[in-house]
């Protein structure tokens, strides 16, 4: 049987402290750009690095959404933002966009990558696309029985 990995999300160092304390496996977190809660209390400069060397001190996996919607004009952002926090020592990145898959390969062979609910898998031949990417996280719109059905 495959070990359950308990992901939480870590909106404010607060939580993210809650989250290590509950044992957490692996937290999930956002910047001021790309992710589906910027409007949210994100983690940037000190804050990130501070957010990573509590996760490493304590063993557990942090991950940087940038679940959003990026513009063409965007671009250029996205990859400065996922490098800043590539260098901070993010374990891995959720995305949305899964044109950025082979991207993020290229530039960034050590990180994990998840595809984001917002990515609205449904089925099978959709998530055998990205039989290349670390995790699916399905839509939620799908139940119990679909979700056992996607192979």
């Amino acid at each position: 049987m495959k070990k359950i990995e308990l992901l939480s999300p870590a909106g404010s160092l607060a939580s993210l402290k809650a989250a290590i304390s509950s044992r957490a496996d692996c937290v999930y977190l956002g910047m001021n750009k790309f992710n589906a809660r910027e409007y949210a209390v994100n983690f940037n400069g000190k804050y990130l690095e501070e957010a990573v060397k509590l996760c490493k001190s304590n063993n557990v996996k942090i991950f940087l959404t940038m679940n959003a919607l990026v513009k063409n004009s965007e671009i250029k952002d996205f990859f400065n933002q996922l490098s800043y926090a590539y260098l901070k020592g993010i374990d891995g990145v959720i995305i949305q966009d899964s044109s950025f898959i082979e991207i993020i390969k290229k530039n960034f062979p050590e990180l994990k990558i998840h595809l984001s609910t917002q990515t609205g898998i449904m089925n099978s031949p959709h998530a055998n696309l990205f039989e290349g990417v670390d995790r699916i996280i399905l839509a939620r719109e799908l139940n119990k029985e679909s979700i056992k059905s996607i192979r």
